[in-house]
């Protein structure tokens, strides 16, 4: 494995997939309707708080991801950080870029569970300072561990241009 490969894989002692081919039939559903429960239940967050504040939105997530047991990987670059960073490293990131794109949300999310977590897919679209209307496609990779808590996200932007939206953060 390549030393790019591992930054973004998450088992590097933090996850650890189920062995699904060793889970019965029921085990397996059960296994995937309770990854489904958790992906629903982070929709709704993303729903409910659509039209938020920035103290609620961050609220919301830290009740749902303990701020240092999660890891963040992203396909883009956050100024002043690193590429894969703890979640209240991340956090600080989010709120930061809350504060320039006050009108961030999420379109069209929808998720599909998987032994071990579950894909978020949505449009992340804003209005930039200069009038700009921002829309891009997103895909975040979680991935829970066997307690049911998120251990990773990787977060992949689809916009060849995702860096000029968060280098806003360096001025």
């Amino acid at each position: 494995m390549t030393e790019d490969r591992a930054e973004v894989a998450p088992n590097n002692g933090r996850w650890t997939p189920p062995d699904w081919r060793a889970m019965s039939g029921d085990e397996l559903r059960d296994h995937l309707e309770q990854m489904d429960a958790l992906a629903a239940s982070y929709q709704h967050v993303y729903e409910r708080n659509r039209d938020g504040t920035l103290e609620d939105r961050i609220a919301t997530m830290d009740k749902l991801i303990p701020s240092d047991a999660a890891r963040v990987w992203r396909s883009y670059n956050v100024p002043g950080q690193g590429q894969e960073v703890t979640w209240s490293v991340h956090e600080e990131g989010l709120r930061s870029l809350y504060e320039v794109y006050t009108d961030i949300h999420h379109e069209g999310v929808t998720y599909q569970p998987f032994p071990g977590g579950f894909v978020f897919q949505c449009i992340y679209s804003f209005t930039a300072p200069d009038g700009t209307e921002v829309r891009f496609p997103a895909a975040l990779v979680w991935y829970i561990n066997s307690a049911g808590q998120v251990v990773h996200i990787n977060e992949h932007f689809e916009s060849h241009n995702a860096d000029k939206w968060f280098a806003v953060l360096e001025s």
